[in-house]
């Protein structure tokens, strides 16, 4: 008997670039706790778990090089309720995102300036939002079967 003979649920995955709140609501509707990372082809980067994002919002990311974080924009805009005038698409680092509460607030000529009405503190309580998934992703250890493996080798 082979894997594909088993019945199996199949879970699209999610690209590493979703946010933590995209890919949250997705489990919820799906009703899982762990969703696939794959890139364009559908190969496994990594997995991520509603513990892996429970852990990013309880815990203040420590681990994690804010300054090294690459996003698209509209996950910050999505998770702020913000507005730009910089295109949503753009990726970029988070160190380069000032975040203002009033038009006409000055800005470095270079900068991606969003608007958001939450003041300060609430905007770095709910930043995690907007991560991708894979600065959280698991990324080692996962144990892969394919369609063609044997299944009693597996269960063994």
């Amino acid at each position: 008997m082979k894997i594909r003979d088993l019945k199996i649920d199949y879970l699209e995955g999610v690209k590493p670039f979703v946010s933590l709140e995209q890919a949250w609501d997705q489990m919820v509707t799906a009703q899982v706790s762990t969703l696939p990372v794959t890139d364009d082809e559908e190969n496994l980067l990594g997995v991520l778990t509603m513990g892996d994002i429970s852990k990013a919002y309880v815990h203040d990311i420590e681990d994690i090089d804010l300054d090294t974080i690459q996003m698209p924009l509209g996950n910050i805009l999505h998770a702020l309720n913000g507005t730009s005038m910089t295109h949503p698409g753009k990726v970029v680092a988070l160190k380069d995102v000032i975040f203002i509460r009033r038009e006409g607030t000055p800005a470095p000529k270079d900068a991606v300036v969003v608007q958001s009405l939450y003041p300060e503190d609430t905007i770095r309580r709910i930043i995690v939002r907007s991560f991708p998934v894979d600065t959280i992703m698991t990324k080692e250890n996962l144990v892969v079967l394919h369609l063609e493996d044997e299944a009693e080798e597996v269960l063994n």
